[in-house]
């Protein structure tokens, strides 16, 4: 359940726009940037550029933990291949 839940984080193309710092920092207007403004960005086809990995690590009280990384191996955002990896364990 968990690695579902954390796969659909990773994986969110939600836009989170307006974002006026990130609009002052790129110096561009509003539609040139807001394809930056999500936590997995996708890639417009006029640029070489969006997520290529993403690294999620989650600690419980118990000082278990689960590091799940997802990975571009080849190809553009969505319609590359990944590989996912998950690994579970405890902290001495």
């Amino acid at each position: 359940m968990i690695e579902a839940l954390i796969q659909s984080v990773a994986t969110d193309s939600i836009l989170c726009e307006p974002d006026p710092q990130l609009e002052l920092q790129r110096g561009k207007p509003r539609e040139a940037i807001k394809f930056l403004t999500s936590l997995f960005v996708k890639q417009p086809s006029f640029i070489d550029y969006g997520t290529r990995s993403h690294s999620i690590l989650l600690v419980d009280h118990k000082d278990s933990a689960i590091f799940f990384e997802k990975r571009l191996i080849s190809g553009k955002n969505f319609d590359g291949n990944w590989e996912t990896t998950v690994e579970r364990f405890n902290f001495d």
